[in-house]
């Protein structure tokens, strides 16, 4: 740096300047290249599991009014979380142990169980000529169960809210029962394969697992009742629990510990993927098993970018950061001429006496002192001519 007046002619640079130089600025570009992936990786401090503060579920036969309603709110005091516990810990691990098509997704996974009621929260109203209408489709036609499930989430950048659909077809055994349940006020029927229990609950989206309907891979049975009394009409639906005893690992059998504890090397006959290995464990309310991820938390350095993607970083603060570096490290040659002015007190001069023919109002005398500055600027030889020592 020549404008460093205190170093002797022929003197080498000072190390304060080479490090400045080098060796920070080597730095700053390494924040702003790995800053984001930092910051979006699992090392990142700011990270805190997306935690479902509420979940809604209803189930109707396709263009009815929903014969179950089911909520879990999550306690204010609970929510947000901040950390992954050990009770979510052993959870994912005793669900990895026992269905291993969901090892690789609780990974890493902050677990929830959302259980509902088993008695639906509302009563069955329909009017009479729609419950002649339903009993003719049931007769005729493969009437669908219509399960909707409404999530909302405390974290991520997706949004906080989603619907997930899910449908169930009653083929002919089935509708005769219903059809019977609904006319004798039979006491109840069993559903296979009735639903997915499990939700994915990623930073951009949520969806279902990779359940598969038709095996019974992931899917859950359900038992339905119809309760028909002097003050109200109302439906009852239960579902399989995880494990035998229920959904609390904690419960578990002896054997089902055994297997959570080795890591599933002593889960035999535990593989409880498809639902065809679960019609053992006990009748419990429905619930849903969500697994989420980890994302940005809202204070702090985190709630500064919870909104935006790696992508969107990347494209804004780190392209503009670099383009700034791109301007200070390169053109020094073109800028040197400019820069490095050993006496430019006449061009300084030339610019006063630009702004005093404006403040007399010598528009003309201006106009050609500005020509005469421009010419000056555009060549490197009458710049170096009027900024040379006298």
């Amino acid at each position: 740096d020549t404008k460093m007046k205190a170093r002797p002619y022929g003197a080498p640079f000072p190390f304060r300047l080479k490090l400045y130089t080098g060796c920070l600025m080597f730095m700053v570009i390494c924040i702003l290249l790995f800053f984001p992936l930092m910051y979006y990786s699992s090392f990142s401090p700011a990270l805190a599991p997306n935690s479902v503060n509420m979940t809604q579920t209803t189930v109707q036969f396709q263009g009815t009014s929903p014969i179950y309603e089911g909520l879990n709110r999550a306690r204010a005091a609970d929510m947000p979380i901040d950390t992954v516990d050990d009770a979510s810990i052993y959870f994912a691990k005793a669900l990895a142990a026992t269905r291993p098509g969901l090892a690789s997704t609780v990974e890493d996974k902050y677990m929830q169980v959302m259980s509902y009621s088993d008695y639906s929260l509302t009563v069955w109203s329909v009017s009479p000529p729609i419950m002649q209408q339903l009993l003719v489709r049931l007769q005729t036609e493969n009437i669908e169960f219509e399960m909707l499930t409404l999530l909302t989430r405390a974290r991520g950048q997706g949004g906080p809210q989603f619907g997930l659909p899910q449908n169930y077809t009653l083929a002919s055994p089935l509708r005769n029962k219903v059809i019977e349940m609904l006319t004798t006020n039979q006491s109840e029927i069993v559903l296979p394969n009735f639903y997915c229990p499990f939700i994915v609950n990623d930073p951009l989206s949520v969806h279902m697992a990779d359940a598969n309907p038709s095996t019974g891979k992931l899917m859950n049975d359900c038992k339905l009742a119809y309760v028909k009394d002097q003050r109200a009409t109302y439906w009852q639906l239960k579902c399989r629990s995880l494990f035998k005893n229920g959904n609390d690992p904690v419960s578990a059998t002896p054997a089902e510990k055994a297997c959570f504890d080795s890591g599933g090397y002593r889960c035999v006959s535990m593989d409880y993927t498809d639902s065809a290995a679960n019609r053992d464990h006990k009748w419990v309310p429905p619930y849903f098993v969500i697994m989420s991820s980890e994302v940005p938390k809202r204070n702090g350095l985190g709630g500064l970018f919870q909104t935006f993607s790696i992508i969107t970083l990347y494209g804004t603060f780190v392209l503009t950061a670099g383009r700034i570096i791109r301007v200070m490290l390169t053109g020094s040659a073109q800028r040197v001429v400019l820069e490095d002015m050993k006496f430019p007190d006449p061009l300084i001069g030339l610019v006063e006496d630009i702004k005093l023919a404006r403040g007399e109002g010598e528009l003309a005398l201006e106009e050609d002192l500005y020509a005469e500055l421009i010419n000056i600027y555009q060549s490197p030889e009458l710049i170096r001519q009027w900024t040379a020592p006298k």
